[in-house]
């Protein structure tokens, strides 16, 4: 590399061709090696600067994520369909921030195996039947979910860190066989004792994961908290978000939801938005982090989202994933006047 950049940088900055004998002549020894060794060391740090560009962001600035939970939440395929019908009204209305859904479709099963799982309300399916709603939504991210949460899910995600080969093709081949834009992790090993271990190997897996969907166009996204430290927000911030100031930045970002904001405790949404807000900001990049709300089956009163879009405004966030359909009458207007600011 610094071979490379040592001719690009001399013949087109420096020309040290020409300055070597003017200084080679009034220097001593020692100083002269110190000085070709530093303009060296400078052009490899330029020709980086140059050549480095920060990862692409592949969602909208402005972004309302809610998440359809489907059967597993006790909806039956009328209420789904109802719940689809008023994410696409409000999305071309009031609350056009709402560009983006997730959904459940997957589970991670033993020896690094992909589940599908039939039985649910195909909700891609049913978007791309539609015209007005798959242009509605051109952004459909599929959830491999943890849920019923069997005990053995942490031996299960080991066994995936340890061979991610049949898991990896067998996912990313069905996203793009459906036309889905990306996956939503979504892991939560309830039993079990996660280590330090579990979670350098969980983000190099994300991060695996990650570059896989990029070569195909495709985005990734996960849902995590801190009540297990096979979350170490550091890890996962570095691996979704790359370095945007080095060489080694990812071509591509991922991102982040909260789902330690998913509280409608004042003082505990604003302790949890000041963690990830820090840990992203110092380690990743801000541009992924995604804010997670919850609405059902909490019932916020209107003081306490007032509150909690006060300070969503205040720091500027813009991306939000809401947990999950259908949306409250309460929090509607809220939305509506999040998605004006952030489309300003």
């Amino acid at each position: 590399m610094f071979a490379s950049a040592w001719s690009h940088y001399s013949r087109e900055q420096y020309n040290l061709h020409r300055i070597t004998p003017y200084f080679r002549t009034r220097m001593s020894t020692p100083t002269f090696v110190l000085l070709v060794a530093s303009l060296v060391l400078l052009s490899g740090e330029v020709s980086s600067l140059q050549v480095c560009s920060p990862p692409l962001d592949l969602l909208p600035p402005s972004m309302i994520m809610p998440w359809f939970c489907t059967q597993r939440c006790g909806f039956n395929v009328s209420q789904i369909v109802q719940h689809v019908d008023q994410a696409a009204t409000l999305a071309t209305h009031d609350v056009s921030a709402l560009n983006t859904i997730a959904f459940e479709r997957y589970n991670l099963g033993p020896n690094s195996t992909l589940l599908l799982n039939p039985d649910l309300f195909d909700i891609n399916k049913y978007i791309l039947s539609n015209a007005t709603f798959a242009a509605t939504f051109p952004r459909r991210i599929a959830m491999v979910s943890s849920y019923p949460y069997p005990p053995q899910f942490l031996d299960w995600m080991r066994q995936l860190f340890d061979n991610p080969e049949p898991f990896l093709s067998a996912v990313v081949g069905d996203i793009v066989k459906h036309n889905i834009a990306g996956l939503n992790i979504d892991f939560e090993p309830t039993s079990g004792n996660a280590t330090n271990e579990d979670a350098t190997r969980y983000a190099a897996f994300l991060n695996i994961l990650r570059e896989r969907l990029e070569n195909r166009g495709k985005v990734l996204t996960v849902a995590g908290a801190t009540w297990t430290p096979i979350w170490n927000l550091t890890l996962i911030a570095q691996a979704l978000s790359g370095s945007e100031s080095s060489s080694s930045a990812n071509n591509t970002i991922g991102y982040f939801t909260s789902m330690n904001t998913y509280t409608y405790d004042n003082s505990s949404f604003q302790r949890e938005l000041d963690v990830n807000m820090q840990e992203f900001g110092t380690y990743g990049s801000l541009k992924s982090l995604v804010v997670g709300l919850e609405t059902w089956p909490s019932q916020f009163t209107v003081a306490e989202l007032e509150f909690h879009f006060q300070l969503l405004a205040q720091n500027n966030v813009c991306r939000i994933a809401i947990w999950d359909m259908p949306l409250t009458s309460t929090m509607i207007p809220f939305l509506a006047n999040f998605s004006k600011r952030c489309s300003q």
